[in-house]
């Protein structure tokens, strides 16, 4: 029986992930939506490549994220 709870535990712990990671690429796409029309209207009218890259806001906005999902976790706790 401690075997079936375990399972499901770790199924409840995966589908949590998998539901916040769903929610992170969401997030990150509707951000680089919104970056492209506005990179994209700033340049209407203009030869000039703008400075404001999607990319990198998209990967700052993965990286807010990611120190988000990892809580108060203490890497010392590994060595005890």
């Amino acid at each position: 029986m401690c075997s079936i709870a375990l399972l499901q535990s770790i199924g409840t712990h995966a589908s949590d992930f998998v539901q916040t990671m769903i929610s992170n690429l969401k997030l990150l796409f509707d951000e680089y939506v919104k970056n492209s029309k506005s990179t994209s209207s700033s340049l209407v009218g203009s030869s000039n490549v703008s400075d404001n890259d999607p990319i990198d806001s998209i990967l700052h906005q993965l990286n807010v994220n990611m120190a988000d999902l990892e809580g108060d976790y203490d890497e010392s706790d590994d060595y005890k």
